[in-house]
């Protein structure tokens, strides 16, 4: 069939159906929301933190100390659980690794289109004290009398809470703040004429003063904290979330089942010699110690994961979590050979959202000299806490949970390895700590904001109109 050969029945149905506008606006959306998952996983962010977006924002903008910035913002909420990495203070300077991490990151999520999107989940309620400091701070008196001499304003929202959304949209790097100024006052009203001339004004009467930039710095903290997210923000996220995980499992069935049966890979399978019995797998020690229908999986892993470690873990950190006789019967029983699957699925399941291993610095400056610039530059935090617990695992199965994270073990790394293990200790606590807040905790997070999401697709659609 040629290109111009068409189902005439599918053409009326893509023109006259109704739905297919929302289809679109939805599709945009998620493709958005998937943008930013990646993003927050690149600056080690839990995407579902309350906290998240307006990290993310400050990280972004356009000033040069946005490390300085968000690391500010954060200290001033006592239950904040997202711990920046360090590795990202560097973005702050003008040096070669600085402007590479920015570029990193830019290129994940840097569009006008992107921005516009994401600010659409993004509500302002200032208090009593904000509306005081943005009526009496020199740069939103400034920023109030150019929008007024351009002949900028609306009646959708009241004129401070609208200041502060022009702050906030004009300030993501890569992007023009006319441009972005522009696409606020359709959102708020798009029966406005002239608007980009008017924007384009007033671009010009505010930026043609000088700006201290110490005072842009903390009149961007004071905004952020003034940010609150819609709802349904969440129950997308956790949706994209989902989506990826099943498009991992269905490739990584789809390469297993693509490949050709040979020979050569039957008997190299029959004298594997990392393959053991069931009797010394992890399903077998789970069926042993008899857990309850209430204990997850990865609470079961995590048990085993506990006892294959060559220093024992305190009991407060866990011992809430299982019962008095599954923890008696772990303590009477060994495993005589490790099960190395289930040591990955724990180790790869680590992050450090919310408590911090203290040897993980000292970890990342003598041991990872091994690996190329290349694969330096790619590890997340989180990545670099893994191979932290992988280099502390039994001898026979370190290797294995090392090059499940990154596919490189020489001498330098096992050098590294065996040096650091003389001076260190794993910090099992704060791994079990981090897994338990990560996998459990979390888990019951989403079952309290589902009261809050509405039922149907449609709310979502709405914020892009």
């Amino acid at each position: 069939m040629s290109v111009f050969e068409a189902d005439v029945e599918s053409l009326k149905q893509l023109v006259f159906d109704d739905r297919v506008p929302s289809k679109i606006s939805e599709f945009m959306h998620e493709n958005v929301v998937k943008k930013y998952c990646s993003l927050c996983s690149y600056f080690n962010i839990d995407q579902l933190d309350r906290l998240a977006l307006p990290s993310v924002l400050l990280l972004m903008c356009k000033s040069r100390d946005s490390w300085d910035l968000c690391s500010e913002f954060l200290k001033h909420y006592t239950d904040n659980t997202i711990q920046l990495d360090s590795k990202f203070e560097l973005s702050s300077s003008d040096d070669k690794d600085g402007r590479l991490q920015h570029k990193q990151s830019e290129e994940i999520f840097s569009s006008i289109s992107d921005w516009t999107t994401l600010f659409n989940y993004m509500e302002v309620a200032p208090g009593e004290e904000d509306l005081e400091f943005i009526q009496e701070n020199a740069i939103m008196i400034r920023l109030r009398d150019s929008l007024r001499e351009a002949g900028i304003a609306q009646e959708a929202i009241p004129e401070p809470h609208f200041m502060v959304m022009c702050v906030l949209y004009m300030s993501p790097r890569t992007t023009p703040a006319a441009k972005m100024l522009e696409r606020l006052c359709w959102r708020m009203d798009r029966s406005k004429a002239d608007v980009e001339l008017k924007c384009m004004r007033f671009v010009t009467q505010f930026f043609d003063a000088p700006m201290d930039e110490r005072a842009q710095n903390r009149l961007y903290i004071r905004l952020c904290r003034c940010i609150t997210v819609k709802p349904v923000f969440f129950d997308l996220i956790r949706k994209c979330l989902k989506e990826a995980l099943a498009v991992e499992l269905q490739s990584a069935l789809d390469v297993k089942g693509t490949n050709r049966v040979q020979l050569r890979h039957i008997a190299a399978n029959i004298h594997n010699t990392h393959e053991i019995p069931y009797t010394q797998t992890f399903d077998n020690w789970r069926v042993q110690q008899k857990f309850g229908n209430t204990t997850s999986t990865q609470l079961q892993r995590l048990l085993y994961f506990i006892q294959v470690q060559g220093r024992a873990t305190p009991e407060d950190a866990y011992a809430h979590l299982y019962t008095r006789d599954i923890l008696h019967r772990v303590r009477s029983s060994s495993v005589e050979r490790i099960d190395v699957k289930a040591v990955i699925e724990i180790i790869k399941s680590l992050r450090v959202y919310h408590n911090g291993i203290a040897d993980l610095l000292d970890f990342r400056t003598d041991c990872l000299h091994g690996l190329s610039i290349s694969h330096r530059k790619q590890l997340t935090l989180s990545n670099v806490a893994q191979l932290y617990v992988s280099i502390f695992q039994h001898d026979s199965i370190w290797e294995q949970c090392w090059k499940s994270i990154v596919p490189v073990v020489n001498h330098t790394i096992i050098t590294a390895r065996d040096r650091f293990k003389q001076t260190h200790v794993l910090d099992t606590a704060a791994v079990v700590r981090n897994v338990i807040d990560c996998h459990v905790n979390m888990e019951r997070a989403p079952v309290e904001r589902e009261a809050r999401m509405p039922e149907s697709t449609s709310e979502r659609i709405d914020l892009g109109s």
